[in-house]
């Protein structure tokens, strides 16, 4: 739920109709997140007519961060840039990035924007993970391709893939240089305005290498671990999105940041209980074998 606004509210926009609240709690909301948005879509893109922006910008809504602003408020947490690569990944074509100059320009307006609005006073900003490492794709092994070349784990190995369908070691390197760029505009931004920064890639990184344990509410590690391939807890059924306590984890990394930057004293989100009431974690079901 996103404010007043609960999640079946949501859909009727999509079919190009009204959302059922009538868009009366848009005051309310909180999370300005929308599916699918690129960073230029987030600081400059009004809703239209039917379109998950409209779903949380309402009808005739500004953009998401000018709607975020417009309720002044005292702290901002941001996490954008995922899905100026993700199709990148998703539909194996690298001309699908947004090239890191316009990246880097709508990241310096967004910037501007909140330094003109007197209420916020403190930012966090998380950096971009390695999309080609998460298990969404997975190894080809077929010879009519370079060794180390990736496809969807979507489709069957079995089937006769076309270049298109297949992202090799140099496009690969190129997705990850063009994270590596957004991430030190990222850093350089927060830097430079002296906000928290969340480095989700380095920590993503070390996930990979090695099990991660989780921990309770206090911090402590315990002997329940969690691991970033697939259905090793991290990450959704979809190979791309974390799951519950995926999200309890990077929410302790944005704690962190937060207190060391802002010198508070947040506490961490219990991992553990999260973990429990997740299925993805305690129970996932392969939907590959169905």
């Amino acid at each position: 739920m996103k404010g007043n606004v609960k999640w079946w509210q949501y859909y009727y926009p999509l079919i190009g109709g009204h959302r059922k609240d009538g868009y009366k709690n848009q005051d309310t909301l909180t999370n300005y997140g929308i599916a699918g948005a690129t960073i230029e879509q987030i600081v400059e893109k009004s809703p239209e007519k039917s379109s998950m922006a409209k779903l949380v910008l309402g009808e005739t809504g500004d953009s998401a961060i000018n709607q975020a602003l417009a309720q002044q408020p005292t702290f901002l947490s941001i996490w954008v840039g995922h899905n100026d690569i993700l199709k990148a990944v998703t539909r194996t074509n690298t001309a699908l990035m947004t090239s890191t100059e316009a990246f880097t320009d709508s990241l310096e307006k967004m910037a501007a924007k909140i330094k003109q609005t007197p209420s916020v006073q403190g930012v966090v900003i998380a950096n971009i993970v390695d999309l080609t490492a998460l298990p969404y794709l997975t190894d080809v092994n077929s010879a009519a391709h370079p060794q180390n070349s990736k496809r969807s784990f979507l489709l069957s190995s079995e089937n006769q893939l076309s270049a298109d369908q297949v992202l090799d070691p140099t496009e690969l390197k190129q997705i990850q240089q063009q994270i590596i760029a957004y991430n030190q505009a990222l850093k350089t931004i927060a830097k430079d305005n002296n906000w928290a920064y969340v480095d989700l890639h380095a920590f993503f990184a070390k996930i990979n290498q090695e099990d991660y344990q989780l921990k309770d509410s206090k911090g402590f590690s315990t002997n329940t671990t969690i691991n970033s391939g697939y259905l090793g807890g991290l990450v959704s059924l979809d190979g791309m999105h974390i799951t519950s306590t995926g999200q309890a984890i990077f929410a302790n990394r944005f704690i962190d940041a937060i207190n060391l930057q802002y010198q508070t004293n947040l506490t961490h989100v219990d991992e553990v209980a999260a973990s429990k009431k997740d299925t993805l974690f305690s129970n996932p079901v392969d939907p590959r074998t169905k």
